[in-house]
């Protein structure tokens, strides 16, 4: 099978000593101990940092045993693609598969065994990253570590939709033309949103405390203010703006709506497909002149829905435009 992050090669290698030493750089991997009749490693894994996420996608091609740390100073997520895998978290068995994935908790220990066609999407957040959310929605540093549920159920349920989002980050980043927009605004909305999300979908020991506080909706104040912000630079994403007047963005689409009768990233991307007709009516006539570039500059994917909105607002499409 084709290896998702194939534009983002951390390494591949047919030797067990530099797979070792490679995987533990990144998980604090003690043990990489071959099981099987084979002793052939094809390993290839594929990263990208995201902020404080990094996004992984591995497949070892031998039958394996791992056994990291006792600590780690990161939570761990794995996501199945293929095979099966087999995790002794604290001692107690779980079995992986394209299915079930796993949560891995810092202080949590870890041995695992891995089939010989096991290839997975994995995700290492850091420890500080899920504590400053959990904080952010409490009000406060939680007082003892946030420890996950170990097991996601891919199939049903909040996860598959966290899930769904991984699978289209990844998706993203790995079609060239989406490449133009993986600027660092892109991957800090990615960042936050793979997050904060995961803390919705996933159970922990503070689901309780955070699904009984609603945020309320933006002020009239905020929404002021990132209207400025909007209008000054239309580039920015949704959380940098929600992040300036400090609410999430959930808060600020309900400030929106109440006040426009619209949601903020429906906003946004009218103020960008304004700066856009603008681009295109200064660049209309030039040879070397590209609509799908100048949709690609304002942060536009240059898709049917977007066009359709733009033919809408203006009576005909970017590419009339640019002819004049």
């Amino acid at each position: 099978m084709n290896l998702p992050l194939d534009g983002f090669s951390y390494f591949r290698s047919d030797e067990p000593a530099e797979t070792q030493r490679k995987l533990s750089w990144l998980f604090c991997t003690h043990l990489f101990e071959l099981h099987g009749d084979t002793a052939n490693v094809d390993a290839r894994l594929n990263a990208v940092r995201l902020g404080r996420v990094l996004l992984l996608s591995a497949r070892l091609g031998c039958e394996v045993r791992l056994c990291p740390g006792e600590t780690r100073p990161f939570y761990v997520i794995v996501i199945p693609l293929a095979g099966r895998g087999v995790f002794f978290l604290n001692g107690e068995r779980a079995e992986v598969n394209p299915g079930v994935g796993v949560v891995v908790s810092p202080d949590v220990s870890l041995d695992v065994f891995l089939s010989a066609d096991f290839a997975a999407i994995a995700l290492r957040i850091e420890e500080g990253a899920i504590e400053h959310a959990v904080a952010d929605r409490l009000g406060f540093l939680p007082p003892v570590p946030v420890r996950f549920d170990p097991l996601m159920n891919l199939t049903a349920g909040p996860v598959v939709d966290w899930c769904d989002s991984v699978l289209d980050c990844v998706a993203d980043l790995d079609d060239p033309a989406s490449l133009l927009l993986a600027s660092d605004d892109l991957l800090r909305r990615m960042d936050d949103s793979l997050v904060g999300t995961l803390l919705a979908a996933q159970p922990h020991n503070y689901s309780g405390f955070l699904g009984d506080r609603r945020e309320p909706p933006a002020s009239r104040r905020a929404v002021s203010f990132v209207l400025g912000l909007m209008h000054h630079d239309p580039r920015l994403s949704l959380a940098d703006y929600a992040r300036r007047v400090g609410v999430s963005v959930e808060a600020l689409h309900e400030g929106f709506q109440r006040r426009f009768g619209i949601v903020a990233s429906a906003f946004l991307r009218r103020v960008r497909l304004r700066r856009a007709r603008a681009h295109l009516l200064l660049v209309a006539g030039e040879p070397a002149a590209s609509a799908r570039e100048v949709f690609l500059h304002w942060k536009l994917p240059y898709d049917p829905g977007a066009l359709a909105e733009y033919r809408q607002l203006y009576g005909e499409s970017p590419e009339d435009t640019l002819r004049g």
